[in-house]
């Protein structure tokens, strides 16, 4: 599914949450599936989601779209393996920016991708200090993750929770009692 939708990889890495987060994605995207180059899709956004300087501010796009892709389901702990793309390797010719190593994708999960990217900054701390604030930010959006429960759900009208609330605080309904610790339970 990876390669039939290069347009939305190059959303998520180019980091533009009004695309990813539209209609135009496909409600049976796989929110966890692993593309050949970026890994994951919350590892595809990672690069320029820290090397902008404008990610920086808790408005920014990055963040909408990070909490987004995790409300559909992209888990920050999702490891990949061979993949070929990596990471960081950021620097300029004046030397302003010191030359960073790049960082492999492969072997890591989102989350252990942005620490390698922080301890890289840190080798240049004065210079990168606005990325790894950044980092720290974006460590700080993925433990708002909540992993989905592998158990099936089913949706139920509100009205009929009621009628079952209803029925279970009605005594007159009750025909099992329950024995636990600290009493009984109707």
């Amino acid at each position: 599914m990876a390669s039939s939708y290069n347009w939305l990889w190059q959303a998520l890495y180019n980091i533009n949450a009004d695309i990813v987060l539209s209609k135009l994605v496909p409600e049976d995207w796989d929110w966890n599936q692993v593309h050949a180059n970026y890994g994951t899709p919350l590892m595809a956004m990672i690069n320029e989601g820290i090397r902008l300087s404008t990610n920086s501010c808790d408005n920014a796009p990055v963040w909408r779209l990070v909490r987004g892709c995790m409300a559909r389901g992209a888990d920050p702990r999702k490891e990949v393996q061979n993949v070929s793309g990596s990471c960081c390797g950021w620097g300029d010719a004046n030397g302003i920016f010191p030359k960073l190593e790049h960082i492999k994708s492969s072997g890591h999960s989102a989350l252990s991708l942005v620490f390698a990217i922080r301890a890289a900054c840190h080798k240049h701390e004065k210079e990168y200090k606005v990325q790894i604030a950044t980092a720290n930010k974006m460590l700080n959006v993925f433990t708002e993750f909540v992993p989905q429960h592998d158990v099936p759900r089913v949706s139920l009208l509100e009205a009929v929770v009621e009628t079952w609330e209803t029925m279970l605080s009605d005594e007159r309904t009750t025909d099992v009692e329950l024995k636990v610790a600290g009493g009984t339970v109707r």
